[in-house]
């Protein structure tokens, strides 16, 4: 995956493959590699209805000023607090038969924990076709970015209770593209990363489940979305009943998008995000 980076002639050339170190997360069984999210913790937001702060812009915004009418529920106050009521309102809506959240979500930039502390995502790359042409890589800085975590109250962030299923996997991917749109709307950001408690394989085969999988929008993906009110593109009925009218249209918004991912250290210190679409 490093040889992929360094063949890529970017504008912000990344560093010479000598130079890249495989990141060492807690190993998890099955061989595949993932980073802790912090279960406690999680817990603990999801009680408090809080998560983990996201600066946008400190500054103070009604959000009617960039979205008035394009919902029936918007964030208020500061701006710098509007991923946190994102993610507290979105995950709200979506339920298990028992009642519990789907799963909880917490907010924050791009960034993953190591023994040193959370290190910030300097850069996306996308690999275009990791099969083939190597020089396929889109590489796409995270200045003004948002990362959402996903995850559920079981280990390694699954989702503890109900039945595993495609069409579980398909709600998870409505919540995903929900928070992406309210975060489009009303800050600034220009991409979105949500990292999944699962990819669609992995609601049948616990092999599969442990590939570690991710959503990532950006602001111009939502475009045709964000000229028209919310209601056009998701009901705000009970999502686990408009999902069944509405799965063509998320799958083609989060299909696409929705990919297999890894992250590389430079011995210069710096943290890549690297994605692979899901054959």
């Amino acid at each position: 995956m490093a040889e992929d980076l360094v063949q890529r002639d970017a504008e912000m050339p990344p560093p010479e493959a000598d130079a890249i170190v495989p990141v060492e997360p807690q190993r998890r069984e099955g061989g595949v590699y993932r980073f802790p999210f912090g279960l406690a913790y999680l817990a603990l937001a999801i009680l408090a209805g809080a998560g983990l702060g996201s600066a946008i812009l400190p500054v103070n915004r009604p959000a009617a000023e960039t979205g008035a009418q394009w919902s029936n529920w918007q964030p208020t106050g500061r701006e710098s607090d509007f991923t946190d009521q994102i993610a507290t309102y979105v995950s709200g809506r979506y339920r298990l038969p028992s009642g519990n959240p789907l799963v909880g979500i917490l907010s924050s930039p791009p960034q993953v924990p190591t023994q040193q502390g959370e290190v910030p995502i300097q850069q996306v790359a996308i690999q275009n076709d990791p099969g083939g042409d190597r020089d396929d890589i889109d590489f796409v800085a995270t200045e003004g970015s948002v990362m959402y975590n996903l995850c559920g109250l079981g280990p390694q962030c699954s989702i503890r209770g109900g039945q595993p299923s495609q069409e579980r996997h398909r709600l998870l991917r409505r919540e995903a593209l929900e928070v992406a749109l309210y975060t489009f709307k009303y800050t600034d950001s220009k991409s979105v990363i949500a990292l999944m408690p699962s990819n669609p394989q992995a609601e049948t085969s616990t092999a599969e489940a442990q590939t570690s999988t991710a959503l990532f929008f950006r602001r111009s993906d939502l475009e045709g979305e964000l000229d028209q009110p919310l209601t056009q593109t998701l009901s705000q009925a009970d999502p686990s009943e408009a999902i069944a009218i509405e799965r063509p249209r998320i799958d083609r918004l989060t299909s696409p998008r929705l990919f297999a991912y890894d992250v590389i250290q430079t011995q210069a210190g710096g943290f890549f995000l690297v994605l692979a679409p899901i054959e």
